[in-house]
């Protein structure tokens, strides 16, 4: 059996509605090209602002690298100002206190014997070859050892007698760290209050080592002797 259609819409009404039909879907298709080309540009612009923030992100990554480059410098810079200054200091400072060397050779006075002054002054040695380090045939010559800096004290007192002046001559050479103990002055002086000996000594300490703070069983600054009432006592 078939179907017959028959359109009884008048002409004229009908192209009105494929009209309207193409303008509605040509209006779809507009709509559709719009939200098209918007979500092009959103997507668009938020890759641009990604991409701005990324570009700053490291703008500010770079400056703080360089500025922590320039901190990094200034601090090496102070710190080898620091080293220098303590090489310097190293160099010029003593390893132990003038008041343990004046107490260690006070201590050593004999009863009837005084000192009038002290004098000290940084010096250096030739530093003596190893034991062992005579040169073979054909060796080649050895490197030459940095001097070694001494202390020298120049000692200047006065003794009732010439043992007095032996006695304490032999006590220092016998305390170390004084070394190279030597008597370079011994003179008869009369006065008002009788006959002395006017001495000079001298003497080195070394200063290329380390000396600990003094005590009982160290060689600096030795116990003080007992006074004539401690001594009857």
């Amino acid at each position: 059996m078939k179907l017959f259609l028959v359109n009884l819409m008048p002409k004229d009404i009908g192209e009105r509605v494929r009209s309207h039909g193409e303008k509605r879907r040509m209006g779809l298709l507009v709509a559709l090209l719009l939200l098209s080309l918007l979500g092009v540009s959103l997507h668009s612009w938020d890759q641009a602002r990604r991409a701005r923030a990324v570009r700053d992100a490291s703008v500010i990554s770079r400056e703080r690298i360089d500025g922590l480059e320039d901190e990094l410098g200034h601090l090496e810079l102070e710190r080898q100002a620091l080293a220098s200054f303590m090489s310097t200091y190293r160099g010029v400072a003593l390893p132990m206190e003038m008041s343990d060397i004046l107490a260690t050779v006070v201590n050593r006075l004999p009863e009837r014997a005084t000192l009038t002054d002290l004098a000290a002054r940084v010096a250096e040695r030739a530093a003596p070859p190893p034991a062992g380090a005579a040169a073979l045939p054909g060796a080649p010559p050895m490197a030459a050892l940095p001097p070694r800096r001494v202390l020298e004290l120049r000692i200047r007192g006065f003794a009732a007698t010439n043992l007095e002046v032996s006695a304490f001559e032999r006590a220092l050479a016998a305390t170390p760290p004084l070394t190279t103990v030597r008597l370079g002055e011994n003179r008869s002086m009369d006065t008002p209050d009788g006959n002395f000996q006017e001495f000079v000594i001298t003497a080195e300490v070394e200063l290329d080592r380390e000396y600990a703070a003094p005590s009982a069983d160290q060689p600096l600054a030795l116990d003080r002797r007992p006074t004539n009432q401690e001594a009857v006592r």
